[in-house]
Protein backbone atom coordinates (compact mmCIF):
# COMPACT_ATOMS: atom_id res chain seq x y z
CA UNK A 1 0.00 0.00 0.00
CA UNK A 2 1.10 3.43 -0.52
CA UNK A 3 1.00 5.96 2.58
CA UNK A 4 -2.31 8.06 1.53
CA UNK A 5 -3.88 4.42 1.08
CA UNK A 6 -2.42 3.46 5.04
CA UNK A 7 -3.69 6.27 6.20
CA UNK A 8 -7.36 6.39 4.24
CA UNK A 9 -7.70 2.84 5.32
CA UNK A 10 -7.46 3.81 9.82
CA UNK A 11 -9.91 3.55 11.53
CA UNK A 12 -11.13 6.14 14.30
CA UNK A 13 -9.02 4.57 16.93
CA UNK A 14 -5.98 4.79 15.44
CA UNK A 15 -6.61 7.70 13.68
CA UNK A 16 -6.99 9.62 17.17
CA UNK A 17 -4.34 7.86 18.63
CA UNK A 18 -1.84 9.18 15.98
CA UNK A 19 -3.04 12.21 16.17
CA UNK A 20 -2.56 12.47 20.25
CA UNK A 21 1.13 11.04 19.70
CA UNK A 22 1.78 13.98 16.84
CA UNK A 23 2.34 11.42 14.30
CA UNK A 24 -0.61 12.19 11.88
CA UNK A 25 -2.54 15.28 11.10
CA UNK A 26 -5.63 16.13 9.94
CA UNK A 27 -4.20 17.99 7.09
CA UNK A 28 -2.22 14.48 6.33
CA UNK A 29 -5.93 12.64 6.17
CA UNK A 30 -7.76 15.39 4.13
CA UNK A 31 -4.82 14.90 2.11
CA UNK A 32 -4.88 10.95 1.49
CA UNK A 33 -8.76 11.12 1.02
CA UNK A 34 -8.74 13.45 -1.78
CA UNK A 35 -5.47 11.41 -3.25
CA UNK A 36 -8.09 7.93 -3.06
CA UNK A 37 -10.83 10.08 -4.39
CA UNK A 38 -8.37 11.58 -7.49
CA UNK A 39 -7.24 8.09 -8.02
CA UNK A 40 -10.40 5.80 -8.00
CA UNK A 41 -13.30 7.52 -8.04
CA UNK A 42 -13.60 8.34 -12.02
CA UNK A 43 -14.22 4.24 -11.66
CA UNK A 44 -16.32 4.31 -9.13
CA UNK A 45 -18.03 7.49 -9.29
CA UNK A 46 -18.93 7.86 -5.38
CA UNK A 47 -19.05 11.45 -4.93
CA UNK A 48 -21.53 13.89 -6.63
CA UNK A 49 -19.62 16.59 -4.74
CA UNK A 50 -16.24 17.09 -3.52
CA UNK A 51 -15.53 19.57 -0.41
CA UNK A 52 -12.25 20.06 -0.60
CA UNK A 53 -11.62 23.85 0.57
CA UNK A 54 -14.31 23.16 3.95
CA UNK A 55 -12.49 19.60 4.19
CA UNK A 56 -9.16 21.62 4.54
CA UNK A 57 -10.64 24.14 6.58
CA UNK A 58 -11.81 22.00 9.32
CA UNK A 59 -8.67 19.88 8.98
CA UNK A 60 -6.63 23.34 9.47
CA UNK A 61 -8.89 24.24 12.43
CA UNK A 62 -8.47 20.94 14.18
CA UNK A 63 -4.34 21.11 13.48
CA UNK A 64 -4.91 24.27 15.77
CA UNK A 65 -6.72 22.51 18.50
CA UNK A 66 -4.31 19.62 18.55
CA UNK A 67 -1.36 22.27 18.97
CA UNK A 68 -3.12 22.70 22.67
CA UNK A 69 -2.29 19.52 23.26
CA UNK A 70 -5.53 17.98 24.72
CA UNK A 71 -5.79 14.90 26.41
CA UNK A 72 -8.85 13.20 24.72
CA UNK A 73 -10.38 14.00 21.53
CA UNK A 74 -14.24 14.59 20.15
CA UNK A 75 -15.56 11.40 18.94
CA UNK A 76 -15.47 12.09 15.70
CA UNK A 77 -12.85 14.57 15.51
CA UNK A 78 -10.24 14.17 12.44
CA UNK A 79 -12.41 11.56 11.13
CA UNK A 80 -13.01 12.13 7.46
CA UNK A 81 -16.92 11.06 6.52
CA UNK A 82 -19.23 11.36 3.67
CA UNK A 83 -22.54 12.88 3.43
CA UNK A 84 -25.59 11.93 1.12
CA UNK A 85 -26.36 13.56 -1.42
CA UNK A 86 -30.40 13.47 -0.07
CA UNK A 87 -31.46 15.13 3.08
CA UNK A 88 -27.86 15.42 4.39
CA UNK A 89 -27.45 19.00 3.42
CA UNK A 90 -24.60 21.11 4.18
CA UNK A 91 -25.21 24.83 4.02
CA UNK A 92 -23.37 26.70 0.55
CA UNK A 93 -22.64 22.80 -0.75
CA UNK A 94 -25.04 21.46 -3.81
CA UNK A 95 -27.39 19.34 -2.83
CA UNK A 96 -28.80 17.77 -6.03
CA UNK A 97 -31.21 14.76 -4.42
CA UNK A 98 -30.12 12.13 -7.36
CA UNK A 99 -32.69 14.60 -9.86
CA UNK A 100 -31.43 16.58 -12.54
CA UNK A 101 -34.48 18.64 -11.09
CA UNK A 102 -32.16 20.07 -8.71
CA UNK A 103 -28.35 19.71 -10.38
CA UNK A 104 -27.72 23.30 -9.40
CA UNK A 105 -29.54 23.42 -5.86
CA UNK A 106 -27.50 24.97 -3.23
CA UNK A 107 -28.09 24.25 -0.11
CA UNK A 108 -29.68 26.66 2.50
CA UNK A 109 -28.78 25.46 5.78
CA UNK A 110 -27.03 22.55 7.42
CA UNK A 111 -29.12 19.54 8.40
CA UNK A 112 -29.32 18.71 12.34
CA UNK A 113 -28.07 15.50 12.26
CA UNK A 114 -25.19 16.84 9.85
CA UNK A 115 -24.15 19.37 12.75
CA UNK A 116 -24.12 17.16 15.26
CA UNK A 117 -21.75 15.06 13.11
CA UNK A 118 -19.56 18.19 12.88
CA UNK A 119 -19.98 19.48 16.00
CA UNK A 120 -18.45 15.97 17.01
CA UNK A 121 -15.15 16.34 15.06
CA UNK A 122 -16.18 15.14 11.99
CA UNK A 123 -14.91 16.23 8.67
CA UNK A 124 -17.03 16.28 5.29
CA UNK A 125 -15.27 15.30 2.47
CA UNK A 126 -18.31 15.35 -0.24
CA UNK A 127 -21.63 14.42 -0.84
CA UNK A 128 -21.84 10.78 -2.31
CA UNK A 129 -24.18 9.71 -4.65
CA UNK A 130 -28.12 7.67 -4.75
CA UNK A 131 -30.50 7.46 -6.57
CA UNK A 132 -33.14 10.16 -6.72
CA UNK A 133 -34.63 10.50 -4.03
CA UNK A 134 -33.46 7.26 -2.58
CA UNK A 135 -36.56 5.35 -4.76
CA UNK A 136 -34.61 2.18 -5.09
CA UNK A 137 -31.91 -0.42 -4.29
CA UNK A 138 -29.56 0.87 -6.91
CA UNK A 139 -27.35 4.17 -6.96
CA UNK A 140 -27.54 5.47 -10.57
CA UNK A 141 -29.26 8.68 -11.71
CA UNK A 142 -29.40 11.50 -14.44
CA UNK A 143 -27.06 13.58 -12.84
CA UNK A 144 -23.76 11.98 -12.60
CA UNK A 145 -24.34 8.54 -13.73
CA UNK A 146 -24.29 4.82 -11.72
CA UNK A 147 -22.03 4.15 -9.08
CA UNK A 148 -19.74 1.22 -9.27
CA UNK A 149 -18.76 -1.22 -5.87
CA UNK A 150 -15.01 -0.53 -5.83
CA UNK A 151 -14.57 -4.52 -6.19
CA UNK A 152 -15.72 -4.84 -9.70
CA UNK A 153 -16.13 -1.74 -11.51
CA UNK A 154 -19.24 -1.57 -13.56
CA UNK A 155 -21.41 -3.65 -11.51
CA UNK A 156 -23.58 -1.51 -8.96
CA UNK A 157 -22.76 -0.29 -5.87
CA UNK A 158 -26.43 -1.04 -4.29
CA UNK A 159 -28.46 1.93 -3.17
CA UNK A 160 -29.36 4.08 -2.53
CA UNK A 161 -26.69 5.37 0.08
CA UNK A 162 -24.47 3.40 -2.88
CA UNK A 163 -21.82 6.66 -2.80
CA UNK A 164 -21.08 6.24 0.74
CA UNK A 165 -20.81 2.51 0.94
CA UNK A 166 -18.44 2.63 -2.26
CA UNK A 167 -16.39 5.75 -0.79
CA UNK A 168 -15.94 3.50 2.51
CA UNK A 169 -14.94 0.58 1.04
CA UNK A 170 -12.39 2.31 -1.31
CA UNK A 171 -10.68 4.69 1.11
CA UNK A 172 -11.99 7.81 0.08
CA UNK A 173 -13.73 8.32 3.31
CA UNK A 174 -14.07 6.75 7.16
CA UNK A 175 -17.76 6.33 7.30
CA UNK A 176 -20.57 7.12 4.62
CA UNK A 177 -23.73 8.60 6.35
CA UNK A 178 -26.45 6.52 4.67
CA UNK A 179 -30.49 6.79 5.53
CA UNK A 180 -32.62 3.54 4.83
CA UNK A 181 -36.52 3.16 4.22
CA UNK A 182 -35.97 -0.07 2.24
CA UNK A 183 -32.29 -1.23 2.63
CA UNK A 184 -30.53 1.78 1.61
CA UNK A 185 -27.66 0.93 4.36
CA UNK A 186 -27.58 -2.35 4.39
CA UNK A 187 -28.13 -2.91 0.46
CA UNK A 188 -24.72 -1.02 -0.60
CA UNK A 189 -22.92 -1.85 2.53
CA UNK A 190 -23.58 -5.60 1.35
CA UNK A 191 -22.59 -4.94 -2.41
CA UNK A 192 -19.75 -2.80 -1.08
CA UNK A 193 -17.94 -5.39 1.69
CA UNK A 194 -18.27 -3.08 4.24
CA UNK A 195 -20.59 -3.05 7.43
CA UNK A 196 -23.92 -0.70 7.65
CA UNK A 197 -26.04 -0.65 10.30
CA UNK A 198 -29.98 0.10 11.10
CA UNK A 199 -31.12 1.03 14.06
CA UNK A 200 -34.18 0.17 16.34
CA UNK A 201 -36.84 2.83 14.54
CA UNK A 202 -36.20 6.32 16.80
CA UNK A 203 -32.95 5.80 18.07
CA UNK A 204 -31.12 8.09 15.74
CA UNK A 205 -33.50 11.00 15.93
CA UNK A 206 -33.72 13.28 12.43
CA UNK A 207 -36.95 15.08 10.63
CA UNK A 208 -36.96 16.07 7.48
CA UNK A 209 -39.11 18.66 7.27
CA UNK A 210 -42.23 19.96 6.05
CA UNK A 211 -43.49 16.53 7.12
CA UNK A 212 -42.07 15.64 10.83
CA UNK A 213 -44.16 12.56 10.46
CA UNK A 214 -42.73 10.99 7.58
CA UNK A 215 -40.41 8.43 8.66
CA UNK A 216 -43.11 6.87 9.58
CA UNK A 217 -44.31 4.32 6.30
CA UNK A 218 -42.03 2.42 5.84
CA UNK A 219 -40.04 3.41 8.87
CA UNK A 220 -36.83 5.39 7.54
CA UNK A 221 -33.56 5.99 9.41
CA UNK A 222 -30.25 7.52 9.12
CA UNK A 223 -27.57 5.33 9.96
CA UNK A 224 -23.71 4.75 9.25
CA UNK A 225 -21.59 2.76 6.63
CA UNK A 226 -18.13 1.64 7.39
CA UNK A 227 -15.24 -0.20 7.24
CA UNK A 228 -16.16 -2.27 10.95
CA UNK A 229 -18.25 -2.14 13.74
CA UNK A 230 -16.12 0.05 16.07
CA UNK A 231 -16.60 3.14 13.70
CA UNK A 232 -20.26 2.35 12.73
CA UNK A 233 -20.87 2.14 16.70
CA UNK A 234 -18.80 6.18 17.11
CA UNK A 235 -21.27 7.48 14.46
CA UNK A 236 -24.78 5.87 16.00
CA UNK A 237 -23.67 7.17 19.78
CA UNK A 238 -22.69 11.20 18.69
CA UNK A 239 -26.17 10.96 16.29
CA UNK A 240 -28.33 8.66 18.82
CA UNK A 241 -28.96 11.90 21.20
CA UNK A 242 -32.38 13.71 22.01
CA UNK A 243 -33.43 16.01 19.33
CA UNK A 244 -36.62 17.95 19.86
CA UNK A 245 -38.18 18.54 16.33
CA UNK A 246 -38.54 14.69 15.98
CA UNK A 247 -41.62 13.28 17.04
CA UNK A 248 -40.23 9.84 17.65
CA UNK A 249 -37.18 9.87 19.07
CA UNK A 250 -35.19 9.11 22.44
CA UNK A 251 -36.63 11.81 25.22
CA UNK A 252 -33.71 11.45 27.27
CA UNK A 253 -29.35 11.10 26.46
CA UNK A 254 -28.34 7.65 25.29
CA UNK A 255 -25.69 5.46 26.97
CA UNK A 256 -22.77 5.09 24.63
CA UNK A 257 -22.54 2.02 22.87
CA UNK A 258 -19.28 0.82 22.94
CA UNK A 259 -19.28 -1.76 25.03
CA UNK A 260 -20.79 -4.05 22.33
CA UNK A 261 -17.12 -4.35 20.95
CA UNK A 262 -16.61 -6.95 23.63
CA UNK A 263 -19.29 -8.88 22.82
CA UNK A 264 -19.79 -13.04 22.32
CA UNK A 265 -21.73 -14.96 20.21
CA UNK A 266 -21.54 -17.77 22.60
CA UNK A 267 -24.92 -19.10 23.78
CA UNK A 268 -26.70 -16.85 21.83
CA UNK A 269 -30.01 -18.60 20.52
CA UNK A 270 -30.12 -17.47 16.69
CA UNK A 271 -32.41 -17.97 14.05
CA UNK A 272 -30.96 -18.80 10.19
CA UNK A 273 -33.08 -18.11 7.52
CA UNK A 274 -31.54 -19.00 4.25
CA UNK A 275 -35.09 -18.34 2.32
CA UNK A 276 -36.80 -15.52 3.89
CA UNK A 277 -40.31 -14.78 3.01
CA UNK A 278 -39.37 -18.20 0.74
CA UNK A 279 -36.73 -15.88 -1.22
CA UNK A 280 -33.86 -18.15 -2.58
CA UNK A 281 -30.51 -16.41 -2.81
CA UNK A 282 -28.28 -17.20 -5.69
CA UNK A 283 -25.71 -20.27 -4.95
CA UNK A 284 -22.78 -18.21 -4.29
CA UNK A 285 -24.62 -16.09 -1.87
CA UNK A 286 -26.52 -18.65 0.06
CA UNK A 287 -23.25 -20.40 0.34
CA UNK A 288 -21.53 -17.80 1.87
CA UNK A 289 -24.63 -16.80 4.07
CA UNK A 290 -24.58 -20.57 5.06
CA UNK A 291 -20.67 -20.32 6.09
CA UNK A 292 -21.51 -17.22 8.18
CA UNK A 293 -24.01 -19.06 9.73
CA UNK A 294 -21.90 -22.07 10.68
CA UNK A 295 -19.69 -20.02 12.19
CA UNK A 296 -22.23 -18.18 14.29
CA UNK A 297 -22.42 -22.03 15.64
CA UNK A 298 -18.74 -22.81 15.87
CA UNK A 299 -18.67 -19.88 18.39
CA UNK A 300 -20.77 -21.33 20.48
CA UNK A 301 -24.08 -19.80 19.35
CA UNK A 302 -27.44 -23.01 18.96
CA UNK A 303 -28.30 -22.23 15.55
CA UNK A 304 -31.32 -23.49 14.03
CA UNK A 305 -32.49 -23.05 10.20
CA UNK A 306 -36.14 -21.59 10.49
CA UNK A 307 -36.29 -21.71 6.18
CA UNK A 308 -38.49 -18.62 5.33
CA UNK A 309 -38.63 -17.50 9.19
CA UNK A 310 -42.39 -16.11 8.53
CA UNK A 311 -45.60 -17.03 7.08
CA UNK A 312 -45.76 -14.20 4.42
CA UNK A 313 -44.63 -15.11 0.99
CA UNK A 314 -42.18 -12.12 -0.76
CA UNK A 315 -45.29 -11.16 -3.06
CA UNK A 316 -47.28 -9.99 0.03
CA UNK A 317 -44.28 -8.14 1.58
CA UNK A 318 -43.73 -6.09 -1.66
CA UNK A 319 -47.24 -5.34 -2.07
CA UNK A 320 -47.21 -4.15 1.29
CA UNK A 321 -44.12 -2.46 1.87
CA UNK A 322 -44.75 -0.74 -1.93
CA UNK A 323 -48.17 0.25 -1.10
CA UNK A 324 -46.92 2.30 1.70
CA UNK A 325 -43.81 3.74 -0.47
CA UNK A 326 -45.76 4.91 -2.80
CA UNK A 327 -47.68 7.26 -0.54
CA UNK A 328 -44.07 7.95 0.44
CA UNK A 329 -42.65 8.57 -3.21
CA UNK A 330 -45.89 11.08 -3.31
CA UNK A 331 -45.74 12.54 -0.45
CA UNK A 332 -41.91 13.34 -1.08
CA UNK A 333 -42.84 14.74 -4.57
CA UNK A 334 -45.61 17.11 -3.44
CA UNK A 335 -43.31 18.51 -0.58
CA UNK A 336 -40.92 19.69 -3.62
CA UNK A 337 -43.25 22.89 -3.86
CA UNK A 338 -41.29 24.55 -1.45
CA UNK A 339 -38.51 24.14 -3.52
CA UNK A 340 -39.91 25.43 -6.25
CA UNK A 341 -40.68 22.58 -8.45
CA UNK A 342 -44.71 21.26 -9.21
CA UNK A 343 -44.84 17.50 -10.13
CA UNK A 344 -48.20 18.84 -11.40
CA UNK A 345 -46.78 20.67 -13.99
CA UNK A 346 -44.26 19.60 -17.40
CA UNK A 347 -41.43 19.91 -14.80
CA UNK A 348 -42.84 16.33 -13.91
CA UNK A 349 -40.68 15.25 -16.85
CA UNK A 350 -37.10 16.27 -15.71
CA UNK A 351 -38.24 13.09 -12.95
CA UNK A 352 -37.05 9.85 -13.70
CA UNK A 353 -39.74 7.76 -15.22
CA UNK A 354 -39.35 5.01 -12.47
CA UNK A 355 -40.08 7.66 -9.63
CA UNK A 356 -43.05 9.07 -11.63
CA UNK A 357 -44.41 6.00 -11.36
CA UNK A 358 -44.39 5.86 -7.69
CA UNK A 359 -45.27 8.96 -7.65
CA UNK A 360 -48.01 8.74 -9.66
CA UNK A 361 -49.19 5.10 -7.84
CA UNK A 362 -49.58 7.18 -4.43
CA UNK A 363 -51.16 10.18 -5.66
CA UNK A 364 -54.32 7.87 -7.08
CA UNK A 365 -54.34 6.04 -3.60
CA UNK A 366 -57.17 5.97 -1.50
CA UNK A 367 -56.82 7.08 2.27
CA UNK A 368 -58.50 3.74 3.00
CA UNK A 369 -56.19 1.74 1.23
CA UNK A 370 -53.40 3.31 2.41
CA UNK A 371 -54.66 2.81 5.97
CA UNK A 372 -54.92 -1.12 4.93
CA UNK A 373 -52.11 -1.73 4.38
CA UNK A 374 -51.14 -0.74 7.89
CA UNK A 375 -53.34 -3.76 8.72
CA UNK A 376 -51.92 -5.87 6.62
CA UNK A 377 -48.26 -4.57 7.99
CA UNK A 378 -49.28 -5.09 11.41
CA UNK A 379 -49.71 -8.42 11.11
CA UNK A 380 -45.86 -8.50 9.55
CA UNK A 381 -45.10 -6.75 12.82
CA UNK A 382 -46.31 -9.40 14.61
CA UNK A 383 -44.66 -12.48 12.72
CA UNK A 384 -41.21 -10.53 13.19
CA UNK A 385 -41.70 -10.69 16.91
CA UNK A 386 -43.05 -14.19 17.36
CA UNK A 387 -39.35 -14.60 16.15
CA UNK A 388 -37.63 -13.25 19.21
CA UNK A 389 -40.02 -15.13 21.16
CA UNK A 390 -38.00 -18.60 20.95
CA UNK A 391 -34.42 -16.69 19.34
CA UNK A 392 -31.97 -13.96 20.37
CA UNK A 393 -31.45 -13.01 16.40
CA UNK A 394 -32.19 -13.96 13.29
CA UNK A 395 -29.83 -14.08 10.45
CA UNK A 396 -30.40 -13.37 6.83
CA UNK A 397 -29.12 -12.63 3.72
CA UNK A 398 -28.67 -9.34 2.96
CA UNK A 399 -29.10 -9.40 -1.03
CA UNK A 400 -30.02 -12.21 -3.10
CA UNK A 401 -27.54 -11.47 -5.60
CA UNK A 402 -23.87 -10.09 -5.17
CA UNK A 403 -23.94 -8.39 -8.79
CA UNK A 404 -26.37 -5.87 -10.56
CA UNK A 405 -24.64 -4.56 -14.24
CA UNK A 406 -24.59 -0.81 -14.69
CA UNK A 407 -26.87 0.61 -17.00
CA UNK A 408 -25.27 1.67 -20.04
CA UNK A 409 -27.16 4.85 -20.26
CA UNK A 410 -27.39 7.44 -17.55
CA UNK A 411 -30.27 7.11 -14.82
CA UNK A 412 -31.93 3.68 -14.96
CA UNK A 413 -30.15 0.92 -13.50
CA UNK A 414 -32.30 -1.97 -11.80
CA UNK A 415 -31.61 -5.44 -10.64
CA UNK A 416 -33.04 -8.75 -12.02
CA UNK A 417 -36.76 -9.23 -12.61
CA UNK A 418 -35.76 -13.38 -11.96
CA UNK A 419 -33.94 -14.81 -9.50
CA UNK A 420 -34.05 -18.78 -10.62
CA UNK A 421 -38.12 -18.91 -11.09
CA UNK A 422 -39.01 -16.33 -8.80
CA UNK A 423 -40.15 -13.48 -10.40
CA UNK A 424 -39.28 -10.43 -8.33
CA UNK A 425 -39.57 -6.76 -8.47
CA UNK A 426 -36.31 -5.28 -10.23
CA UNK A 427 -36.30 -2.45 -8.41
CA UNK A 428 -36.11 -3.25 -4.75
CA UNK A 429 -37.19 -6.91 -4.35
CA UNK A 430 -33.90 -8.55 -5.06
CA UNK A 431 -32.74 -7.95 -1.44
CA UNK A 432 -34.14 -8.96 1.79
CA UNK A 433 -33.99 -5.61 3.45
CA UNK A 434 -37.76 -4.09 3.35
CA UNK A 435 -39.80 -6.11 5.27
CA UNK A 436 -37.48 -4.84 8.29
CA UNK A 437 -38.57 -1.03 7.25
CA UNK A 438 -42.38 -2.19 7.79
CA UNK A 439 -41.42 -3.30 11.27
CA UNK A 440 -38.31 -0.77 12.55
CA UNK A 441 -36.20 -3.87 14.43
CA UNK A 442 -32.84 -3.17 14.59
CA UNK A 443 -30.34 -4.63 12.04
CA UNK A 444 -26.83 -4.57 10.76
CA UNK A 445 -25.19 -5.77 7.54
CA UNK A 446 -21.92 -7.61 8.11
CA UNK A 447 -19.22 -8.66 5.35
CA UNK A 448 -19.41 -12.48 5.19
CA UNK A 449 -16.86 -13.07 2.54
CA UNK A 450 -16.45 -13.18 -1.69
CA UNK A 451 -17.39 -14.79 -4.21
CA UNK A 452 -15.32 -16.64 -6.74
CA UNK A 453 -15.85 -13.81 -8.61
CA UNK A 454 -14.31 -11.48 -6.13
CA UNK A 455 -18.12 -9.87 -5.37
CA UNK A 456 -19.19 -8.99 -1.53
CA UNK A 457 -21.91 -10.61 -0.18
CA UNK A 458 -23.20 -9.73 3.23
CA UNK A 459 -25.91 -10.83 5.62
CA UNK A 460 -27.81 -9.00 8.10
CA UNK A 461 -28.13 -9.81 11.66
CA UNK A 462 -31.97 -8.67 12.95
CA UNK A 463 -32.77 -8.15 17.10
CA UNK A 464 -35.46 -7.73 19.01
CA UNK A 465 -36.68 -3.93 18.74
CA UNK A 466 -34.37 -2.02 20.50
CA UNK A 467 -31.99 -4.79 21.73
CA UNK A 468 -29.67 -2.30 19.15
CA UNK A 469 -26.40 -3.06 21.58
CA UNK A 470 -27.37 -7.10 21.24
CA UNK A 471 -27.39 -6.54 17.20
CA UNK A 472 -23.84 -4.78 17.66
CA UNK A 473 -22.43 -7.24 20.10
CA UNK A 474 -23.15 -10.23 17.48
CA UNK A 475 -21.41 -7.99 14.71
CA UNK A 476 -18.56 -7.13 16.94
CA UNK A 477 -18.37 -11.03 17.16
CA UNK A 478 -18.53 -12.12 14.03
CA UNK A 479 -16.02 -9.45 12.68
CA UNK A 480 -13.53 -11.17 15.36
CA UNK A 481 -14.17 -14.68 14.50
CA UNK A 482 -14.23 -13.83 10.94
CA UNK A 483 -12.46 -10.29 10.21
CA UNK A 484 -13.40 -8.66 6.71
CA UNK A 485 -10.55 -6.03 6.88
CA UNK A 486 -8.31 -7.81 4.73
CA UNK A 487 -10.36 -7.62 1.49
CA UNK A 488 -9.80 -3.54 0.64
CA UNK A 489 -6.07 -4.47 0.16
CA UNK A 490 -7.72 -6.23 -2.86
CA UNK A 491 -8.46 -3.01 -4.04
CA UNK A 492 -4.63 -1.34 -3.36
Amino acid sequence: MSKHQEIAYLGIADLHRLYLAGELSPVDVVDACLAMIKTRDKAVNAFVTVTEEIAYETARRQEAELAKKPAALPRLFGVPIGLKDLSDSLAGVRNTYGSRAFSDLTAARTADHVQRLLDAGAIPIGKTNTSEFGHKNTTDNYVVGPTSTPFSIGHNAGGSSGGGAAAAAAGMVSIGLGSDGGGSIRVPAAACGVYGFKATFGRIPWTNRSNAFGTLAPFTHKGPIARSVADAIAMVDVMGQPLATDPFGPVGPQESLEGALQGSLKGLRVAYAPTLCDLAPNPDVGALVRAAAETFAAEGAIVEDVGSAIPYHYTDIERIWGGVYDVFAADTARGLKGLGFDVDTPQRELLSPSFLTLVDRGMKMSAMTYMGFNHERSGVFDAVNAIFQKYDLLVTPTNLVAAIPNAKAFGETFGPDRIGDQAINPTIGWSLTYLFNLTGHPIASVPVGLTPDGLPVGMQIVGPRHADFAVLSASAGFERAKPWAGTYSRLA
